[in-house]
């Protein structure tokens, strides 16, 4: 064994030391954790729900349905309702992870030690903002391990020859992720008609990628015909959600006191300063407060108009600030792992401080432990390693076989974390929030994994030379 590879193998053990280590602050969180609900303001929303099943369209049915189911058992049985949601998250959850990650293991990385996987497994399993969405009353434990499972079937659909079996799982897999959050019906379908589109054009495997459209479009119709059977527009007092209030909410917020004078007499009668400054505030305060106001003011039609007419005014002045904001939420949302430390520790903007105070309940000492734990084992010393053997990659033909290989098979996952972080970061306002790239998390961590365990483990194809 020459130098590099003892030093290989030691980094290996320290790695899976260090997720040993993860694994038993995550199981330990998931025991103490599972009888508490951390109080969420969403939370309360889709307990409300669940006994009317009337929704608007900032909700799908499917979620408060899977809690009403809940509180049915809790009737029946005994157990308070919160424990199936966790039980159902965290097997959803472990399952999802499990078969992506055995399909990466074995059929990209070639690899076949059991003991190995089930560690890796648990790893990705126990990532902290994992387990703490899996152990909460919110949709996002659910939708991610659908949409895994969707972005896996897709991944082994094109390495793979046709089977029904592989484009049944997608369907199934992809129109429940669109029944457990209603924006995941825009950006997984611009990714998939874009993978189809492309494959087709690059292999004309017809027979595979149609069946993949047609299962897409099977299932956008029938979550499209579930909405709109069970959604009420406006029922909750919420605006509509349309480019006007959007561009209020991204462009406008929260810069509207400093352009105030910068606004027509005909806004500045409708919106005091006063106002102004409350918007400025909390970007809860663009639907909930400013948005309704000005609508029950000067009418819907005027409103939007007033908001496009900010918007314009804003842009002209504050046009470096807004693209400032967006960059550096896509960025801090798409690299969630190596600013996650900084994220706990409040140095950037991101809701961590008020995830970390909510999953706290039980145990403030656990929660930060675990989550700091990972924030500097995987953030500063893993993730930051993947980048180094990505770059040792340029200098070393076999490594650079064995990045090429993982990439290769982990592309999908990134580029569909892209259009979501894309989507939150264009349309959204408000501060990066971690709840909704948990797939980002469990990617990020299939990537290093799998580049590390390329490179690391002896039995690797990589080549190591003096």
């Amino acid at each position: 064994m020459n130098k590099r590879e003892i030093v290989f193998r030691v980094l290996s053990v320290i790695f899976y030391i260090y997720a040993i280590g993860q694994i038993i602050l995550g199981l330990i969180w998931i025991v103490k954790n599972y009888n508490s609900v951390p109080g969420f303001g969403d939370t309360t929303e889709y307990y409300n729900l669940s006994m009317t099943l009337k929704v608007d369209e900032y909700r799908t049915v499917l979620y408060p349905f899977i809690i009403k189911c809940a509180r049915f058992m809790e009737r029946v049985v005994g157990l308070s309702y919160y424990h199936y949601v966790y039980f159902g998250q965290l097997i959803l959850s472990l399952f999802s992870i499990a078969y992506s990650w055995n399909y990466i293991y074995r059929k990209v990385l070639n690899k076949r030690d059991l003991v190995r996987e089930i560690i890796i497994i648990l790893f990705l399993f126990t990532i902290p903002m994992v387990s703490f969405h899996n152990l909460c009353i919110l949709p996002d434990s659910i939708a991610t391990s659908f949409l895994l499972v969707a972005m896996t079937e897709l991944i082994r659909i094109s390495r793979e020859d046709f089977s029904w079996r592989n484009s049944i799982l997608f369907f199934v897999a992809i129109i429940f992720s669109f029944m457990i959050r209603a924006d995941r019906i825009f950006s997984c379908s611009i990714l998939v008609v874009g993978y189809c589109i492309i494959n087709l054009i690059r292999t004309k495997a017809y027979k595979k990628y149609l069946t993949v459209f047609i299962c897409l479009l099977i299932a956008v119709f029938i979550n499209l015909g579930i909405n709109s059977y069970t959604q009420t527009k406006g029922l909750y007092g919420r605006v509509e959600t349309n480019l006007p209030f959007i561009l209020l909410d991204r462009v406008v917020f929260p810069h509207m006191v400093e352009n105030y004078d910068y606004f027509s007499q005909e806004i500045k009668d409708n919106i005091s300063i006063e106002d102004a400054t409350i918007f400025d505030s909390h970007n809860n305060n663009v639907f909930y407060y400013l948005a309704p106001m000005l609508q029950e003011k000067v009418g819907e039609e005027k409103a939007e108009a007033m908001c496009i007419e900010m918007a314009k005014v804003v842009w002209k002045h504050d046009k470096k600030a807004v693209i400032c904001e967006i960059l550096d939420k896509f960025k801090l949302m798409y690299f969630f792992p190596i600013y996650e430390y900084s994220a706990v520790n409040g140095k950037l903007s991101s809701n961590a401080g008020w995830i970390i105070y909510n999953f706290s309940v039980n145990d403030a000492w656990l929660t930060n432990t675990y989550m700091k734990y990972y924030a500097l084992g995987y953030g500063y010393v893993i993730f930051i390693l993947t980048f180094i053997i990505l770059i040792a990659g340029f200098f070393n033909r076999k490594i650079k076989t064995g990045n090429i290989d993982v990439l290769k098979a982990m592309a999908l996952y990134f580029i569909l974390l892209f259009v979501i972080v894309a989507w939150f970061s264009l349309g959204d306002g408000d501060a990066a929030n971690h709840r909704y790239v948990l797939l980002g998390y469990i990617s990020w961590a299939m990537l290093s994994v799998g580049i590390c365990t390329k490179v690391f483990e002896k039995d690797s194809e990589v080549e190591v030379n003096e």
